[in-house]
Parts: structure tokens; C-alpha cells; sequence
């Protein structure tokens, strides 16, 4: 009986349940929703920000949370913009991409036979049909990506896993564009970003520890990082690395 006079109080409401919010020069596109807690996010397609708010929530008090979360908006949506543009390159010949750290000059050779990438001293060949769009070749150039990270990983994995004390039972490289890389410490499945391999093979050794400390260590601690860092002399320098976007 309660809950049904909270909603109906609630529907009562003459807030806005839909609108847009102007915030410095960012607009936010805020929803009322029956929701306890508030949900801010940046989306991966457009960079455009949003927010869920509790139905009760008046607009000073949107306003007043936003507001406290100028610098986090500001910084993500910048990081968002940049992924996009990245995401828009045509991956033609004269483009530059990473890999393990260095920078390459794509080349592209059109050839009526299947497709194939292979590194030649400081270019990166891709072999396609002329037909191939951006998008095809954008996509050739990921799964190259992903089939290197397969041969890179397992040997790191194992040599963590005897240096840690601790047993990863899946691999997987996935399409994660904010993280690096997750550990299921339940299953104890790991997960890489295929943009892990743009990053040099220092940093990727660093992500492997990383996600392999967890199954000692659930959070992001004190103790997290004495045993993760007591490793790497340069874990700062590395995170440093790991920080920054590359083209791709």
C-alpha cells in the first residue's frame, strides 16, 4: 500500500520527466526514471552525456550533481570525442597505426586473393580487393590485432600465473574500448582490450599482473597495488603509457 502511494506521489510531480540541460557548453540530456540512484554517462557512439535521475530529484539538485561532475564530464567526453574521430579513420595508404608501441605507415595493395596483413621494417601491408571500404579494412586490421594478441598473451599469462601463485582459466581478447583489461574472479576468466595491442609489450605484461593480482586481491587497494607494483620497477611510467590514446 505504501509503495503504491510513493509512485502515485511521485506521478504527481509536476517536474520535467525529459529535458536538456545546459552546462557550460555541454548540453545533458536529462530523465526522471523511478530510480534510487543517479546514473551519469557518456555515450561510446555519439559523446553525447546523460542523465537518469530519481523521479524526486528537483532541478537545483541535477543541476547542483552536474555541476560537481564538471571536471568528470569534461575529461571523458573529451576521451569519448577522440575515440570516435579514431573510429572514423579510413585506413588508407599514407594512414599511421601502432602496434607494440611503435608506429607504422599503412600501405594498401589491392589483389584479387584473400586478405592478409604483414609488417615490413616500418610499414604495415594490407593485401584486400578494391572493393574493400574503410569499414572492411578497419575491420582487417582488428582481427590482425586480435590474432597477435593470441599468440602474445598465453605465453604472459602463464608466466604470471607462476609468479603470482594463481590459475586463469579462459583467455579472451575483447572489443573494450575504456578498459584495458577485466578479471572474473569468480570464473577466473580474463579479458583483454584488442587495443592492448597498439601499447608496447612492457605495458601489456603490466595489464596481464594487473588483471592475475586480482584473483589475489578483489579491489583497487593499498594492498592491490604493493603486490602488483613490488614487480615493476617502472609501473609509473607505465600507467603513464597505458593512459594515452593512440590512433588506430
Amino acid at each position: 500500500m505504501v509503495r503504491k502511494k510513493q509512485i502515485a506521489d511521485i506521478n504527481s510531480l509536476h517536474y520535467n520527466k525529459k529535458f536538456a540541460l545546459q552546462l557550460d557548453d555541454f548540453v545533458v540530456e536529462v530523465e526522471r526514471k523511478l530510480i534510487k540512484t543517479i546514473r551519469l554517462s557518456i555515450s561510446k557512439d555519439n559523446a553525447r552525456i546523460h542523465l537518469s535521475a530519481p523521479a524526486i530529484m528537483t532541478d537545483k539538485q541535477i543541476k547542483d550533481f552536474l555541476v560537481s561532475k564538471i571536471d568528470w564530464i569534461r575529461a571523458n567526453k573529451a576521451r569519448m570525442e577522440k575515440l570516435i574521430q579514431v573510429d572514423d579513420k579510413e585506413f588508407l595508404t599514407g594512414d599511421t597505426v601502432s602496434f607494440l608501441g611503435n608506429t607504422y605507415t599503412l600501405c594498401v595493395m589491392n589483389r584479387e586473393k584473400p586478405p592478409k596483413i604483414e609488417v615490413e621494417d616500418e610499414k604495415i601491408n594490407i593485401y584486400c580487393r578494391p572493393q574493400y571500404t574503410a569499414e572492411m579494412r578497419k575491420a582487417l586490421m582488428r582481427e590482425w590485432y586480435r590474432r597477435q594478441l593470441y599468440v602474445i598473451l598465453p605465453p604472459l599469462v602463464t608466466k604470471w600465473e607462476n609468479i603470482l601463485k594463481v590459475k586463469v582459466y579462459h583467455v579472451q581478447v575483447n572489443q573494450a574500448q575504456t578498459l584495458w583489461g577485466s578479471c572474473n574472479v569468480r570464473t577466473h576468466h580474463v579479458h583483454f582490450s584488442i587495443n592492448l595491442a597498439m601499447k608496447p609489450l612492457r605495458c601489456i605484461e603490466y595489464v596481464v599482473a594487473h588483471e592475475l593480482t586480482h584473483l589475489i586481491v578483489r579491489g583497487h587497494n593499498e594492498k592491490f597495488y604493493s603486490i602488483l607494483d613490488g614487480y615493476f620497477e617502472d609501473a609509473a611510467e607505465l600507467k603513464q603509457i597505458l593512459k594515452q590514446r593512440e590512433e588506430r
